[in-house]
């Protein structure tokens, strides 16, 4: 897959209590270093934004 001719959009979703957010923790091998985003994923072909951020909470 070249990055630079697939465009897969996502769909992110903000889980706050008590002033914490809720996020995941990943790893990039390449800048070596830790991050942190909102969870969610891939939107699959046809589907809507809602639904995908459901299937993938």
């Amino acid at each position: 897959m070249d990055k630079f001719k697939e465009i897969r959009p996502i769909v992110l979703g903000v889980v706050k209590h008590k002033n914490k957010l809720l996020v995941s923790k990943g790893y990039d091998k390449i800048k070596k270093q830790e991050f942190y985003r909102c969870l969610g994923g891939g939107i699959e072909f046809l589907e809507k934004s809602d639904e995908a951020l459901k299937r993938e909470f």
